[in-house]
């Protein structure tokens, strides 16, 4: 070939042919569209999930790392503070939702996965009820799954072999992520190992943590600034009040604050008693001296002394959280439910708000007579149950294990990383924290690839196994006339 001699002419892919080459996305993305202009006009300006929303809006303002989590979505509403609009940011989500749904579209087919397959595989995360729920609400969660995504679009795009560059971004997508909610932390493991069995280059791998690392130790230098605590939030506050569900005071030994901490549980529900442990000011914990992370440093201590005395009965919480994840049965669900009508808020949420908007106005939800209904009623079918998540893992993984994957393009590869990585999400949520619909949705995305990729695999062995019989069948010759 002559070097010299122009490049061959490659014809431009306009809207046009875009469009004809993945109509099948337009059929799910365009009423998606609709779908979440409705949900904006039903719930102007946007939903408040009370103290969580405040705090995040609160830090938007000043942009200083909170007490409790960690502040990356507080970020997000930093930048977009100069446009001085709640609306703002929630349509800001949901592009953010439209997005991730396109995104999913795209990793399908970019490993081989039909186009209705594909368009298929985008309906869970463009049409879940609660998913357009957390778009409409001050919530992180959306924010951490674009981020999520976009890293692993970066990795797998040339199908496990990715660029130096989009390694080095991924790092700093996922310390992004892990910085809008502490769920992605187990992830930099799974995705290195993964990077190791590509053949990466170690030098590179180590590359990925580092830039991962690198953020998340500067922010936890900015809260122990604040708090006293090399953190990125009050883990040990949170993980108490799980603790505190099966701890036997009687048979734990003495040490600093023991006594104080390990009281006979209040009564109520599950959900109630440990809300009572976490968060109310009559709770043992705030009877401690010290400031925020003292106090957290202690509930800490606390947690792994119980645990380390009642490893059982921790993993039998640990796996009750889990399983509700996979069950019809999830906590804290009614928080993320549309309503038609909403108590008004606190002062304290109001003048955060009108703090954020820069004028008096009404900040508070105002649900649509009209409208409101129409989402309340959608919401009550169109959502992905429970068992739904676990058939879409369970597919992935049957995909990674059995699948058949001739091309060599890794594909098994990608559809272990993408099951394993959301199963790391659950399992990190069920250790630290009570299961909650917002903790699910996050993995609804990555399973949601991984079963359309394990489908395809185990369509391919399916027909692999029929064509075989046919393949070993002796071809019959035809007879030689004699000579």
């Amino acid at each position: 070939m002559n070097p010299l001699a122009p490049a061959p002419h490659r014809p431009r892919r306009g809207p046009a042919r875009l469009v004809r080459e993945h109509w099948p996305l337009l059929i799910p993305l365009v009423p998606a569209i609709l779908l979440r202009i409705l949900v904006m006009l039903a719930y102007p300006p946007v939903l408040w999930l009370m103290s969580d929303s405040i705090s995040y809006l609160d830090d938007g303002v000043h942009l200083a790392p909170y007490a409790w989590r960690p502040s990356g979505y507080s970020i997000l509403l930093y930048l977009l503070h100069p446009l001085h609009s709640l609306a703002a940011a929630a349509a800001v989500q949901h592009l953010f939702g439209l997005a991730v749904g396109v995104a999913i579209y795209a990793l399908c087919r970019r490993f081989g996965v039909p186009r209705w397959a594909a368009a298929l595989a985008t309906v869970p995360q463009l049409y879940d009820g609660y998913v357009l729920s957390v778009e409409q609400s001050l919530l992180s969660e959306t924010q951490f799954t674009i981020l999520l995504v976009a890293m692993f679009l970066l990795l797998a795009w040339r199908y496990g072999r990715p660029r130096t560059w989009a390694v080095l971004l991924a790092g700093l997508l996922l310390s992004a992520a892990d910085l809008t909610r502490s769920a992605g932390l187990a992830l930099v493991v799974v995705v290195a190992v993964f990077l190791l069995v590509w053949r990466v280059r170690m030098r590179l791998v180590a590359g990925f943590v580092v830039v991962f690392a690198v953020p998340v130790l500067l922010y936890s230098a900015a809260y122990d600034h604040d708090y006293h605590e090399f953190s990125t939030g009050a883990t040990g506050l949170q993980l108490y009040g799980d603790v505190m569900l099966f701890a036997d005071c009687s048979h734990l030994p003495h040490v600093d604050h023991e006594q104080q901490l390990c009281v006979a549980q209040p009564p109520g529900t599950y959900v109630g008693k440990r809300s009572w442990y976490i968060f109310d000011s009559d709770s043992p914990v705030w009877k401690l001296p010290g400031a925020f992370g003292e106090i957290d440093r202690a509930a800490s201590a606390f947690d792994l002394m119980v645990i380390k005395h009642q490893p059982l009965d921790y993993l039998h919480l640990t796996v009750d959280h889990l399983a509700r994840y996979f069950s019809t049965s999830i906590d804290s669900v009614d928080y993320y439910q549309f309503l038609r009508q909403y108590p008004a808020l606190p002062a304290l949420a109001v003048q955060t708000g009108q703090a954020y908007v820069g004028s008096a106005t009404n900040v508070s939800t105002r649900p649509s007579p009209t409208l409101a209904p129409v989402m309340t009623d959608y919401q009550k079918f169109g959502f992905a149950p429970g068992p739904l998540y676990l058939a879409l893992l369970l597919i992935g993984l049957a995909g990674w294990l059995f699948g058949r994957d001739p091309d060599g393009r890794r594909l098994r590869s990608m559809c272990a990383l993408l099951s394993l990585s959301a199963l790391a999400m659950f399992v990190t949520a069920s250790l630290i924290v009570a299961n909650s619909e917002r903790y699910r949705l996050t993995t609804l995305p990555l399973l949601s690839v991984a079963a359309a990729l394990g489908a395809t695999l185990l369509v391919r062995r399916f027909r692999a196994r029929r064509r075989a019989p046919a393949a070993a069948e002796p071809v019959e010759q035809p007879a030689r006339s004699p000579a």
